[in-house]
């Protein structure tokens, strides 16, 4: 006999074994089973299982079973009564296959199937079942028809996995409960897609739905069953290539996974591009209206030991190239990031601030109002709230950050940005950063520590020929500055648990010299510094008042020791009509302050007022700041000085009254107050300014008034 008529000889005969069994089944009633399954799986979970649709079941080389309207019991703690309940499930089973002992279904198809997933205040989870004992009271399990076979016992551990070709789910729900902090979180699924033709070939997928209402669609397709489960034992590692969309977002990932349940062996490649963060504002709250972003990244490692490299992110102007690794296996995570960038536009990138402050003056304003945002509010300044800086702890970390350009937020623009530094065990070492600045350079050096009590913080920087006048004009404050190259030396420490601490504790020197400029005199009036000549124009109302004023110098040389700021005649500015010193002391501890200012004239009737020299006095609390001022002595001043006009004596009469009135007067103000400030001494290089009038005019309405202005202005 030959070969063929065998093999068709055998097949006839399962035709008509399975026929038979076929015939025989489809008298049978498999809602009688009903009761006999849902004792099974409560003997096994404690928890009851409801059928309350019916059974039914397709007969044929593939039969299919359906359950209709069934639902799984909650743990007795839930939040509802299921924790599963489904419209209709239906699974297809490849007969032939089965009989050889390969366990194919076909086809799952579950409608509206609605899942909970919850833990309680202890943080058990409700999937979480006793072992061998019913939740409640355990109900006999109910017996089989009569006739009908007894239920097969539990498979054993080594029993076949079945196969699912084919997955499809409609419309169903994921809710996820934290019973710890009430948190909920919903998946949505709209339609889920799985299939495949064999264990051994890919996987594709099709999968919309919604997380917490922000939409996703991804499509592609993943490597075998058979590989996933085996962990690629071919040594072939498990592909994946899937793009799609989320709440917005497109991306695309290609790459393998040598091991995928373990997720060792990555290599993939990301691409992500958004117009726009709107679409992700249910899920992460307000999101910055930004420019477009396009991410490419590579991903690769595993386990303990990560690393994202070829990263490449553009938003508008912007861009940032680099890499990045993570390493988990130590005592702490240890991330490695190296970034470069030829433009960072932090201007274009962040949201314009809402609460920014009153702006400087323009040119042509004059004075600006008395007050501010300092004296609006009582109590300190500064917060003595506990800073937390268990992040320093969390994590070590080394970098290398560098910028070619990078462009504030307030439009101020920082070129060839290098940072470089360590955070080992909350130690932060930043060593050195460095940047262009106003055509000049800054460097600094920081240090920060807080492995256990107070924080440590250090901090010693430079400035090397940064013209102020260069950075006005990036802000768009061309006319208020011009010129000025400054240099800056600041080396503070300090020790403390709260901002408040860390001030009290301060200790250094900050010294700033500034060089020539000119300087708005809106500026200089905001600034107090030009009070006199505020006063000169009410003395000599048709005398003309310049737009702008000559800096000669500017020094702040200012000592801190434990948390006193001290100064005598070490802040000092000279212009080509007077000079301006400063004495006085700022106790950040106690936040009060007691600061002296003391105009003298280079010459000029609207200037020569020495009797001023020491009216001036800014006293109280860093909250609620007073400026105190001899009224008395300033108007009798004042009247002096028009009396002096008054009499025909012009500018000598008047600079006469003035030096006999006072013995503080211009004779004996310091020629080169900057040269003092630095404790130099010398002669000024400064010239006498202008002339006085010799036209007289009438006497201010308030000088009082024009001080103050000028001198609050300080505190905006």
């Amino acid at each position: 006999m030959r070969i063929s008529t065998v093999l068709k000889s055998l097949v006839a005969l399962v035709v008509v074994a399975v026929t038979g069994v076929a015939v025989v089944l489809s008298t049978l009633d498999v809602n009688k089973y009903k009761d006999v399954v849902a004792a099974q799986v409560e003997a096994m979970t404690g928890r009851r299982l409801t059928l309350d649709g019916n059974l039914d079941l397709a007969l044929g080389f593939s039969p299919a079973i359906v359950v209709n309207q069934a639902s799984f019991a909650n743990a007795s703690w839930g939040s509802r009564p299921h924790m599963v309940s489904v419209e209709r499930v239906e699974a297809e089973l490849a007969l032939i296959p089965a009989l050889f002992g390969d366990i194919r279904v076909g086809r799952l198809v579950l409608v509206r199937p609605d899942i909970l997933l919850e833990t309680n205040a202890k943080g058990v989870g409700n999937w979480e079942f006793p072992v061998g004992k019913p939740e409640g009271q355990k109900k006999p399990a109910a017996s089989a028809p009569s006739g009908s076979p007894a239920p097969d016992a539990a498979p054993s551990a080594g029993a076949p996995i079945p196969f699912l070709a084919s997955v499809l789910i409609k419309d169903g729900r994921l809710t996820w409960r934290d019973g710890k902090t009430g948190t909920t979180k919903v998946l949505e699924l709209a339609g889920v897609s799985l299939g495949a033709s064999s264990p051994h070939d890919p996987v594709s997928l099709d999968i919309r739905g919604s997380f917490d209402a922000v939409g996703f669609d991804v499509a592609g397709g993943l490597g075998p069953v058979a590989a996933l489960l085996n962990k690629g034992s071919d040594g072939k590692p498990w592909p994946l290539s899937v793009k799609g969309d989320v709440g917005g977002i497109d991306f695309t990932a290609d790459g393998a996974i040598k091991d995928p349940l373990s997720g060792a062996g990555l290599a993939l490649k990301l691409h992500v591009r958004a117009s726009s963060l709107e679409k992700l504002k249910p899920l992460i709250g307000d999101v910055p209206k930004i420019p477009a972003v396009d991410l490419a990244v590579s991903v690769s490692g595993g386990g303990t030991a990560w690393k994202v490299s070829d990263l490449v992110l553009s938003s508008g102007s912007s861009k940032v190239t680099g890499t990045v690794g993570i390493e988990t296996g130590g005592a702490r995570p240890r991330v490695d990031v190296a970034l470069q960038s030829p433009l960072l536009d932090l201007k274009a990138l962040l949201p314009s601030s809402q609460s920014a402050g009153k702006a400087a003056p323009t040119a042509g304003t004059g004075s600006v109002s008395a007050g501010g945002a300092a004296g609006s509010h009582s109590g300190k300044v500064f917060s003595a709230e506990r800073l937390d800086l268990s992040g320093l702890k969390a994590v070590d970390a080394r970098f290398d950050i560098q910028v070619s350009r990078l462009v504030m937020p307030d439009a101020v623009e920082l070129e060839a940005v290098a940072a470089k530094g360590e955070l080992v065990n909350g130690r932060l070492g930043i060593t050195p950063a460095s940047m262009r600045l106003g055509d000049g350079t800054v460097t600094a050096n920081i240090h920060l520590a807080a492995p256990a009590g107070p924080a440590d913080f250090k901090l010693d920087a430079k400035a090397d020929k940064v013209v102020l006048g260069r950075v006005f004009s990036q802000i768009g404050k061309t006319d208020l500055l011009s010129g000025v190259p400054s240099d800056a030396t600041v080396s503070l420490k300090a020790n403390g648990s709260s901002v408040a601490a860390l001030m009290a504790s301060l200790d250094g020197r900050i010294l700033v010299r500034m060089g020539e400029g000119r300087i708005n005199n809106a500026l200089i009036d905001w600034a107090g510094a030009d009070i006199l000549n505020q006063l000169a124009e009410q003395l000599n109302p048709v005398g003309k008042r310049e737009p702008n004023t000559h800096l000669m110098c500017g020094v702040m040389n200012v000592q801190a020791n434990h948390g006193v700021l001290g100064w005598d005649k070490q802040i000092a500015f000279e212009t080509a009509k007077m000079n301006v010193v400063s004495s006085g002391k700022v106790d950040l501890g106690r936040e009060a302050l007691d600061v002296g200012v003391r105009p003298s004239a280079k010459g000029g009737v609207g200037v020569g007022v020495g009797a001023l020299a020491d009216f001036l006095r800014l006293q109280g609390t860093l909250a609620s700041p007073s400026i105190g001022v001899d009224a008395a002595g300033v108007a009798k001043t004042a009247l002096s000085i028009a009396g002096a006009l008054a009499g025909g004596g012009g500018g000598k009469s008047l600079l006469g009254a003035l030096q006999g009135g006072n013995a503080a007067g211009s004779s004996s103000a310091d020629p080169s107050p900057c040269a003092t400030a630095l404790g130099q001494g010398g002669k000024s290089s400064s010239s006498d300014g202008a002339q006085p009038s010799k036209q007289a005019p009438a006497a201010p309405d308030n000088p009082v008034d024009s001080i103050k202005k000028g001198l609050k202005g300080l505190l905006r």
